[in-house]
């Protein structure tokens, strides 16, 4: 399926929040959803899975995300016309943990806002891939002083509050 394209498989171990997410998909109804199709199902995964990575059960957006709305209506989620996700701004809402490398497979996010959470770990490579990011905001968070971020390839990144504290590598 979708879900072992984008998580491989880790999906597959029912401890990892990678098999939570796709047990959270395959039982809620799509009714309210509206039409579904494989994009529709991928962004909702990858939704779900950032939110049962990042421990969601106390994020302060709890209530307006991960419910049986279509997730452009999710708070913090905002899509195109097409209904493709292109800004997260989940900024102060008690996220923790390490974002998933499977965001990177949102591959229309143009603005990514995860200030002021307790975000930990690095920032994922994969975002090497999300050749329409304008604007990367990870500030206050639990990233280090210093780091070494993988954008450098990214020509569209226009502004990012963490970018003072980073040098740009090559993506790999």
């Amino acid at each position: 399926s979708s879900i072992l394209f984008i998580s491989g498989s880790k999906g597959l171990n029912e401890s990892s929040p990678q098999y939570t997410a796709n047990a959270w998909l395959l039982s809620n109804s799509h009714d309210t959803w509206g039409p579904v199709n494989m994009r529709t199902l991928g962004q909702r995964y990858i939704l779900a899975l950032l939110y049962f990575s990042m421990g969601g059960a106390s994020w302060s957006v709890r209530g307006s995300f991960l419910n049986e709305y279509h997730e452009c209506d999710w708070v913090g989620v905002t899509c195109d016309e097409m209904d493709i996700v292109t800004h997260l701004n989940l900024k102060q809402s008690n996220l923790t943990g390490k974002v998933p490398d499977e965001v990177g497979f949102l591959t229309h996010l143009e603005h990514i806002d995860l200030e002021f959470n307790s975000i930990t770990g690095s920032i994922p490579s994969v975002l090497c891939e999300l050749k329409y990011l304008k604007s990367l905001k990870l500030g206050g968070n639990r990233l280090g002083d210093t780091c070494q971020m993988p954008l450098g390839n990214l020509e569209s990144l226009k502004s990012s509050a963490y970018l003072e504290t980073c040098s740009l590598v090559p993506c790999p």
